[in-house]
């Protein structure tokens, strides 16, 4: 007498497997673990997480806007931080405001930009290879300088900001 399990049931006591999300497919049958073996896009136990911990969304494909914190990613996340993640010194919902005002105007400044005060008067300046009003930076599009554009003219270019360049650096992709 060979001894099997049936689909979703697994190890010689024929165990119910526990639900796997996102396509994932347990590793059933009489020798199978019960574990989940997740598509290439998803992580966790259940496959419930997405294995870039910097993207969220159904088919974890889009970018998380979270700066300074954890994101809440995941095929169920926003894209923001998690709630009371933010690093010293940050705040907002992407921990991208410095909680030090600027200024006598206590101007809070965006996590990309400095304070600059003369004459009396404060201002947050966008950091290089950023632009914007202080407040709010987002990286340069190099494919819309008119000098040293690494984007040729003869083809249709696509500036995509890497997901890290809004956390640590200023790395981007092209698409060409």
């Amino acid at each position: 007498m060979i001894q099997e399990c049936c689909d979703g049931f697994y190890s010689p006591a024929c165990l119910r497997c526990s639900g796997c999300n996102w396509g994932g497919q347990c590793d059933d049958g009489i020798q199978g673990s019960g574990s989940c073996i997740c598509e290439s896009a998803y992580d966790g136990v259940d496959c419930d997480l997405c294995k870039d911990s910097t993207m969220f969304g159904w088919h974890c494909n889009q970018s998380c806007s979270c700066i300074h914190g954890e994101c809440s990613n995941g095929p169920w996340g926003t894209g923001h931080c998690k709630f009371d993640t933010c690093l010293s010194g940050f705040t907002g919902e992407d921990c991208h405001l410095q909680t030090t005002p600027c200024g006598p105007e206590e101007i809070q400044c965006h996590a990309h930009s400095m304070c600059v005060i003369e004459k009396g008067s404060s201002r947050c300046v966008c950091n290089r290879n950023y632009t914007g009003n202080g407040t709010d930076c987002v990286p340069i599009n190099p494919c819309t300088q008119s000098s040293d554009s690494p984007c040729d003219s003869d083809v249709v270019s696509w500036y995509i900001p890497h997901p890290l360049s809004l956390r640590h650096t200023n790395q981007a992709k092209y698409l060409y």
